[in-house]
């Protein structure tokens, strides 16, 4: 029976004995190559290198298979570099393939590589070709030439391409470059005091190019690179790297021999530039900025952008189906007078594709809007939006500005913003308000988001809904919110407090936004002041002209300490004249003035309310005077504001000296539709004016007047002809024609007098009188025609 418990020692050992059999092999192998290795090294250095001259044939040869190229040696020395054999070519000559010398170098350093052996050609650590002559051509076809030699593109009819990538490293110095482009019909280019680098390993290949062109074009020019690719007719499979920085060039010029992106007519400056190549397609670039007095055109169909100063550093790469471009630190002005000061921004954008959509995020920081929206017209927009911009104008400053958005960017279906702004400001448009002078944050998306202002001399531009549209503010703070609701989207008024020449106050509430309605709110504002002279400014549009022409000439000074507004409903029911919602404004008012009709004596010092409740607006005065006369209980009401027929009803009531009533008379339309009958009439003693009008607004001449006057033991002098009347009791009554006396009872000349008065609007005036006096004894005393004015009745 078989012990298995000894299994494992003989696995191990069979295993150790096969490590050890490989482990002779490797051994045996590595002296094998050390002694071949040793052996050529002592072949070169004792048997060939002392005798490379006879070996020349030889070398142009084997130069000529890895060119693939007719290769001629005019003399050639050896000697050791460290372990590398060292050849030093002299006369050296390339021919093309009709036997025309196309490239000749005076002096070729090269130190050979031992890895020619493993590649059966000639391989070099190292080639260096001093100042040379190079000549390179592109012909009409796109083709290039160096040297006359073509250089491999999409056929493979030169491998002195592929050639000089797979040596280690390269170098030229001191060269002279001409190029010449048949393509573009350019006159040549020549480039002094040229070096070159370039180091290949494997398919990384890494290079580095300085040149002094003409004086007038640059100054000195530096290129470098590193890319990874194996052969130059793949350039699908090449991606790398590429730096070149001018310190100073004259970019218009330069157009002669290279495509701008863009039209530049004049410009000079400096510049640093990082490429990122990929697949025959540039997939990023990076280019730091220094340009003065440029002139460029974004667009065929746009205006040329003169340009003073351009700083910064502009950025763009591919990123899949989509791309990103940016900008730090871009600063420019232009003749005109535009200045954009240091900005950063950058713009992602991809395309919808695999069911995912369009994608779009725009970062900024420190965004003038008013300079770009006067850049607008030499920007590459559309039209509608280039429009929109001249309308809106749009100013002031954006900063840690963030924004994504998923589906088209004019109708995105997702979205969230980030934003802090500062003296924010656009005209209205359509419905839209302007503003300016606005400072705040705000913070959101399609679902949910915050807005907090914090602005100081901002005023807000309504003219859809106001028709003295600019209303300045002092100071505005709010904190409100949003949120999508199944209805639409809910905005909350957390806490809005403002303060302007005109009022003061606080206000909050909730306002439900649906698509193509007016939408329905819930506000409540208190004003803890507010002038009563404004209140004109601050009427609606649908409130009808008449109405707040009459407040603003009727209505001065005064001030309300505690004013409340009450808005609830839908919108579109405004002004809830089916008891659907409210709308309610009450305020308490005191020192102010009431000119309620042209031509009629003012009513000051008025203390009372202002309600504009639905569509009825009323003016209550509890105290006041006219001419220093107490009056109670005025009221000024319209009941329909919206109909523009509504009139204006007034009615109040006064009491005090009958001399001032009077003069409110003699003040009134009044006296001159009675023809002044009671001027030059005198009075002592008091009484109690009852007073009602109805003023059409768009219609004052068919205004109604109703008045009457209360007096009781007053003293008359009706004419300074006649005595007066003693304790006087009756009741005067007017129109706006008319003013009527009946029944007025008083003594005259010590007997008692009653007496009727007609004062009419076609200038007559009526008077009667009856009493007990003795005629004989008024005949002693008063002349005929007294005595005949009071006998009976004289127009």
């Amino acid at each position: 029976m078989r012990d298995y418990a000894t299994l494992p020692f003989f696995i191990a050992l069979r295993r150790a004995s096969w490590l050890r059999r490989l482990a002779r092999v490797l051994m045996v192998l590595a002296a094998v190559c050390y002694f071949a290795f040793a052996l050529i090294f002592l072949t070169l250095r004792y048997a060939v290198l002392p005798h490379i001259e006879d070996y020349r044939g030889d070398i142009e040869r084997m130069l000529s298979g890895s060119l693939n190229l007719p290769v001629a040696i005019a003399g050639i020395d050896a000697h050791w570099q460290g372990l590398r054999p060292h050849l030093g070519l002299s006369g050296f000559t390339v021919h093309d393939r009709e036997g025309r010398p196309a490239l000749s170098f005076d002096k070729v350093e090269a130190d050979v590589s031992w890895t020619s052996l493993l590649h059966l050609g000639l391989r070099l650590d190292r080639l260096e070709i001093v100042s040379p002559s190079l000549a390179i051509r592109r012909d009409r076809e796109g083709q290039l030439f160096v040297a006359g030699l073509k250089l491999a593109s999409q056929t493979r009819d030169s491998g002195f391409s592929d050639w000089l990538l797979a040596q280690h490293r390269v170098v030229v110095r001191n060269a002279t470059i001409t190029w010449q482009d048949e393509l573009r019909a350019a006159p040549m280019l020549e480039l002094n005091r040229v070096n070159f680098h370039l180091q290949n390993n494997g398919s990384r290949h890494r290079f580095g190019f300085t040149a002094d062109p003409p004086a007038k074009l640059a100054a000195r020019i530096e290129l470098r690179g590193d890319f990874k690719g194996d052969e130059l007719d793949v350039m699908e499979s090449w991606k790398g790297e590429a730096y070149a920085e001018l310190d100073y060039a004259d970019l218009a010029v330069w157009r002669t021999w290279i495509d701008y992106p863009l039209e530049l007519s004049q410009g000079s400056g400096g510049m640093r530039l990082w490429l990122g190549f990929g697949q025959k397609q540039l997939n990023s670039f990076t280019a730091d900025i220094s340009l003065a007095q440029a002139r460029l055109r974004l667009g065929k169909d746009l205006p040329l952008l003169d340009l003073k100063s351009v700083n910064g550093r502009l950025g763009g790469k591919r990123i899949g189906n989509g791309f990103e471009v940016g900008a730090k630190g871009l600063a420019l002005t232009t003749i005109e007078g535009i200045n954009i000061e240091p900005t950063d921004f950058r713009l992602l954008w991809t395309e919808a594709q695999d069911r995912k959509p369009e994608h779009g995020e725009f970062a900024a920081n420190g965004l003038d809007l008013d300079a770009l929206s006067k850049l607008a017209t030499h920007l590459p927009f559309d039209l509608a939006t280039r429009k929109q911009l001249t309308l809106a104008a749009p100013h002031g400053k954006l900063f840690d500005l963030k924004l994504a958005w998923s589906g088209a960017a004019d109708a995105p279906t997702a979205y969230t913003l980030n934003a802090r702004f500062e003296r924010l400001g656009m005209h209205a448009l359509g419905i839209l308000p302007g503003f300016e002078g606005v400072s705040g944050s705000i913070a959101g998306s399609e679902k949910a988001g915050s807005l907090k202002l914090a602005s100081k001399n901002a005023w807000v531009d309504m003219p859809a809904i106001f028709a003295d549209p600019r209303l300045a503010l002092e100071s505005l703070n709010v904190q409100a919110g949003w949120a999508a609701v199944k209805e639409g989207i809910e905005v909350k008024l957390d806490s809005v407090a403002f303060a302007n020449r005109d009022a003061t106050g606080f206000a909050s509430g909730r306002y439900l936004g649906r698509a193509g309605e007016p939408g329905e709110i819930d506000l409540s504002a208190r004003l803890t002041r507010a002038e009563g002279g404004v209140v004109w400014r601050y009427m609606p549009i649908s409130v009808g002209r008449e109405v707040r022409d009459w407040l603003h000439a009727s209505i001065t000074g005064g001030s309300s300490k505690e004013t409340t507004l009450r808005l609830k409903g839908d919108l579109k029911k405004f002004p809830f004249s089916d008891g659907s919602g409210i709308f309610e404004v009450k305020g308490k008012f005191s020192g102010a003035t009431l000119r309620y009709a042209p031509s009629w004596p003012q009513i000051d010092n008025i203390t009372g309310e202002l309600e504009f409740v639905g569509r009825r607006m009323t003016i209550r005065a509890s105290r006041g005077s006219i001419f220093g006369v107490t009056v109670s209980d005025v009221k000024a009401q319209i009941d329909d504001l919206m109909f523009p027929e509504s009139p204006l009803l007034i009615s109040g009531r006064a009491n005090g000296p009958t001399a001032d009533f009077l003069r409110f008379v003699e003040a009134s339309p009044v006296a001159e539709r009675i023809d002044h009958f009671t001027e030059g009439m005198a009075a002592s003693g008091n009484g109690q004016l009852d007073l009602k009008l109805t003023l059409p607004l768009h219609r004052l001449g068919d205004s109604k007047i109703d008045g009457a006057y209360q007096f009781i033991n007053n003293r008359l002098l009706p004419d300074p002809d006649l005595p007066p009347l003693s304790e006087a009791n009756g009741r005067l009554l007017f129109s706006g024609d008319r003013l009527k006396a009946e029944k007025v009872r008083a003594n005259f000349l010590g007997m008692p007098l009653t007496v009727d008065v007609t004062a009419a609007g076609d200038g007559t005036v009526t008077l009667s009188a009856d009493g007990g006096f003795n005629i004989a004894v008024l005949r002693q005393q008063y002349s005929q025609p007294l005595l005949d004015h009071l006998s009976g009745s004289t127009n």
